[in-house]
């Protein structure tokens, strides 16, 4: 979009107010919005929260390398340190401008740039640096998929669908907790590995609405313990209500054992032999 002549007759005066200004909206549709400077700023009809940001180096690349830059801000009710532990702010989208004059907003942006989130860290207790990575970095990555004896699905919603899904997915509670990573649920597994690679959502608790992967799952003393692959960002509790997904461990047992939809949906390649039969040679 071209330049207007005010903003042309701001940004070619000796003196210029410009600001960062950052929309950034998880996958969940939460939208926070932060403004480089030291008060809040009201642009567009959205106010966009001051944010002690650092300077920090915007590099503006020429080809197929991503534009990048950082943000570093201060956990507030939107962002909040649980929700980045638990990955929320993970590839969210992105948009990134400059207001021309942050004493007349009204002038609009400038250089505005759409990507991701590329990864958003801790800084200490109380901040984080986020990673702003340009749409253009996608076109980097690789597309297609290499062979292998272990089905590339790895998600029993993508293997066979939400609703499909649904049949294998049990409400319960917690029974007991060893930390918060490794606790028993009051439902008993059919099988041994049944929950492993699964995944947990809770329903209810400090951790409701969140989900984590589950590494490890055996029945101990008439009730089904679980390991997670990290720990939860709150306490878990005897009580907390949790929605539990079967697992698929990505072979042709295992999805025999779910439907035969399974074995048509399945990416794996079973019956390539492996390196070391590739490799025998006649004695």
């Amino acid at each position: 979009m071209p330049a207007t002549t005010p903003q042309k007759e701001s940004l070619a005066s000796n003196v210029i107010w410009p600001c960062d200004i950052w929309t950034i909206t998880a996958r969940d549709g939460t939208v926070a919005r932060y403004a480089s400077h030291t008060r809040d700023l009201v642009y567009s009809g959205n106010t966009y929260k001051a944010t002690p940001n650092e300077p920090s180096t915007s590099v503006i690349q020429i080809g197929l390398e991503a534009d990048t830059s950082e943000m570093i801000g201060v956990y507030d009710d939107i962002i909040t340190n649980e929700d980045r532990r638990a990955g929320k702010w993970g590839r969210a989208a992105i948009v990134k401008e400059i207001i021309i004059d942050y004493r007349n907003p009204a002038l609009g942006t400038t250089r505005k740039q759409k990507g991701y989130v590329g990864k958003i860290e801790g800084i200490g207790a109380y901040s984080f640096k986020l990673e702003f990575r340009s749409l253009i970095d996608l076109l980097r990555q690789k597309i297609g998929d290499l062979t292998s004896n272990s089905d590339r699905i790895t998600t029993l919603e993508a293997l066979i669908g939400p609703t499909a899904a649904a049949a294998f997915t049990h409400a319960t509670t917690v029974f007991s907790v060893t930390d918060r990573r490794k606790f028993q649920i009051n439902y008993v597994q059919p099988s041994a590995t049944y929950f492993v690679n699964g995944q947990v959502t809770w329903t209810s608790g400090a951790n409701d609405g969140l989900s984590m992967e589950i590494k490890n799952a055996a029945v101990v003393s008439g009730k089904t313990e679980l390991e997670l692959h990290l720990p939860m960002p709150s306490t878990i509790v005897a009580g907390d209500g949790v929605s539990v997904v079967r697992g698929y461990l990505g072979t042709r047992v295992d999805a025999k054992a779910i439907s035969a939809e399974a074995i048509l949906n399945s990416q794996g390649e079973w019956d390539i032999p492996s390196l070391g039969f590739t490799l025998r040679y006649p004695e």
